[in-house]
């Protein structure tokens, strides 16, 4: 099976943000259980992934206000090479992600009468509320065009399901298929010391956050009171915070208690490491303010990588975490946005070794069970085959 895997979107292929974990795992492992894949996107970083062919098109940057209207026209850009490239690389399945004011990938399908898989990994319009009326009425229509004209859905979460199904799709049409993790970069085997070592941390309780800062639902704001409360209690104890750029960091630091590190960003290969020199790793997720009529809809690779490496992991009972995570057995969920009840559960599971243990094996355990990139790959390509036969069964009764 060959797919075409449409990204209108600079994407950098080897940075530690969540969609470019994705996009590469996925693109990985799915090549590793046999499929074949191309890959077409707006022009980016130079790096290459091993035996995949990749379709920069280039695209000039606009002025800001003007980048939407260029994002949108780079359509037509995408729509006219893109069919060179299908007609040459004839793939089975053509598989979109959706980003905002794109609709390429639907126009190569039908043009080329080849089925199409759209990825829906976020709610767009809530993402991009901010952008101007008139944007925000064309991407409705778009999306509406989308989910309609689309042979199948994947969505990386019941909330996103639910949210299509609100809008009209048909529940059946949707595929849940959560994010992953490489549980053999992320694995308890790794040595944090040199991590430890560096950052002066000795023999302290480490609770590490590893992520970007810039999202209000990562509740950095809940972590660092956590960690002023903390302070006056247990001297022992450090933050880790891994990530952020600069200016996230400046930002932080000015309300951070001393018992908090930043390392600033790290590369994702270095992460593991990271990871390991925390004896703790905290996510504690909520809902962002005026997010009234949608829930917790992410499914955080980062609650996964946690898991993998089996540690315990404190984080919120929200959204797909509360599926994911069977608090005091996999790890301990506490109230998302309550920077006291997290406080109090950081505190309860440094005295306790016996359940720290238990919950670092049994995250690992679940999630080499059920959440692993390669996994999902598999999950996909059984999306695809049956669209490919529902195709089939079509053309035979016309």
């Amino acid at each position: 099976m060959k797919v075409g895997y449409i990204i209108a979107s600079k994407a950098p292929l080897f940075s530690p943000i969540g969609y470019s974990v994705h996009i590469r795992s996925f693109i990985d492992n799915f090549v590793k259980i046999g499929g074949k894949i191309f890959l077409i996107r707006k022009a980016g970083d130079k790096n290459k992934l091993r035996n995949i062919e990749i379709y920069n098109l280039k695209w000039p940057v606009g002025p800001l206000k003007l980048q939407k209207l260029c994002d949108f026209f780079f359509n037509l850009k995408l729509y006219q090479t893109g069919q060179k490239i299908i007609k040459i690389e004839k793939p089975d399945i053509i598989h979109e992600r959706e980003m905002y004011l794109n609709f390429s990938g639907l126009l190569l399908a039908k043009k080329l009468n080849i089925p199409y898989v759209l990825e829906v990994n976020s709610i767009m319009m809530y993402e991009v509320r901010n952008s101007f009326p008139v944007y925000r009425k064309i991407h409705r229509i778009i999306e509406k065009k989308l989910y309609a004209e689309s042979d199948g859905i994947i969505a990386v979460s019941d909330a996103i399901k639910n949210h299509l199904v609100s809008r009209g799709v048909p529940e059946e049409k949707i595929k849940v298929i959560p994010n992953g993790v490489d549980e053999n970069i992320f694995n308890p085997s790794l040595s944090g010391q040199d991590v430890r070592k560096k950052y002066g941390l000795g023999k302290k309780h480490v609770i590490g956050f590893g992520g970007s800062l810039h999202q209000e639902w990562q509740g950095i704001d809940d972590l660092l009171k956590a960690a002023r409360a903390i302070s006056s209690i247990e001297r022992s104890v450090v933050f880790l915070i891994i990530g952020g750029t600069e200016a996230e960091i400046k930002k932080f630091q000015n309300i951070a208690p001393e018992n908090v590190l930043f390392t600033g960003q790290v590369e994702h290969k270095k992460m593991p490491a990271y990871l390991a020199a925390a004896d703790i790793l905290a996510a504690p997720y909520k809902k962002e303010k005026g997010l009234k009529d949608i829930g917790f809809y992410n499914s955080p690779i980062k609650l996964f990588e946690y898991m993998a490496m089996g540690k315990p992991v404190i984080t919120s009972n929200i959204g797909q975490i509360s599926e994911i995570i069977r608090h005091k057995q996999t790890g301990v969920l506490v109230e998302p946005g309550n920077d006291k009840d997290l406080t109090e559960n950081i505190l309860s599971l440094i005295e306790d070794d016996r359940l720290k243990r238990e919950l670092g094996y049994n995250a690992r355990d679940e999630v080499k069970k059920k959440y692993t990139w390669k996994q999902n790959a598999q999950r996909t390509m059984e999306v695809y085959r049956e669209i490919l036969e529902k195709s089939r069964q079509s053309l035979f009764s016309n």
